[in-house]
């Protein structure tokens, strides 16, 4: 497969001008195959950029082929709106990548993917590629695969992208020990343990409007796994004021993009569980200890207080 002909979804909200230099990347690459997705305006605030994006979009649509758009006329937020989006992408094609707006992704990884994508399409258990490499440079060109998935950059099939479910019943139901146990199954480590436990806790609870969480555990529910770059090949560059859930720069959102030299048909290596807990550990470096006793207390608040206090905390 060339990677010009790998369907890419752009999936969008207000940020136009983020929107406009994705799809131009996009264009210069020759993608034939390209996917628009922006939700609906949730406040007056935000009605003008939003009318923007999709101006910019119906502008691109206008003037390129191959291009399909899905603008929602109503806000149905992040949780909704992706999988929606995403959904709405895999109705129409077998396999694809996935960019929201503010990410930026090498040109190596839609070559890498050209490879992965159909070599891979029956392999029931491999269920996401990796853009981002948690911020590991290992030797080589190989991918490897991992349990971590991540959204800034990605790519799945259609068949993978049925498994997911909005469904946190597990997470509501069952005890801490039980939860515990699953996590550990899986072969995380007794911090990744924690972590993930609180934050599906949190998602179970709709303390988060986190799509990727529930797609985690929608693949790990499945026995599933990821593959990850030997480089970091993607960046995310909208975690700023204009952000709508992330405002805060962290140490690994503009981690330096990297390029894989050379595209194998023989590029993947197993999982190593040292790398992983490097890959975990490097993500959440600093204050893990804070983060992992907030995340805990927020677990046992009630999600009106915990909206309350956030939108405090917020302004």
């Amino acid at each position: 497969m060339n990677f010009k002909d790998i369907p890419v979804l752009v999936l969008g909200y207000k940020r136009y001008e983020q929107i406009n230099d994705l799809l131009n990347i996009l264009d210069r690459w020759e993608i034939k195959n390209i996917f628009i997705a922006i939700d609906g305006y949730k406040s007056d605030e935000d009605r003008l950029s939003v009318q923007q994006a999709r101006s910019v979009a119906r502008s691109f649509s206008n003037k390129r082929s191959g291009v399909k758009l899905h603008l929602q006329d109503a806000n149905i937020g992040c949780r909704l709106g992706v999988p929606k989006a995403i959904s709405w992408f895999f109705n129409q094609v077998e396999m694809g990548v996935i960019l929201e707006e503010d990410v930026r992704i090498d040109r190596s990884f839609m070559e890498a993917c050209a490879v992965l994508l159909p070599k891979y399409s029956n392999e029931t258990s491999i269920m996401h590629i990796n853009a981002s490499s948690f911020g590991l440079n290992k030797a080589g060109d190989n991918f490897r695969a991992s349990r971590y998935m991540h959204p800034w950059g990605w790519a799945t099939w259609s068949r993978a992208w049925n498994c997911y479910s909005d469904d946190m019943t597990f997470w509501k139901k069952n005890n801490f020990i039980r939860q515990v146990k699953t996590l550990k199954k899986i072969g995380l480590s007794n911090l990744t343990t924690l972590f993930f436990l609180f934050a599906f806790r949190l998602t179970a609870q709709e303390k988060n409007s986190s799509w990727a969480f529930r797609w985690n555990w929608s693949v790990w529910n499945q026995g599933g796994y990821s593959f990850i770059p030997p480089v970091n090949l993607s960046s995310n560059i909208g975690c700023n004021y204009q952000g709508t859930h992330t405002q805060d720069q962290r140490h690994f959102d503009h981690y330096p993009i990297q390029s894989i030299g050379h595209i194998k048909s023989n590029l993947v290596d197993n999982i190593s569980k040292v790398d992983d807990e490097k890959a975990f550990r490097f993500t959440n470096e600093s204050n893990k200890k804070t983060k992992l006793f907030r995340m805990f207390v927020s677990t046992l608040v009630s999600r009106k207080t915990f909206l309350k206090i956030r939108g405090l905390i917020r302004g």
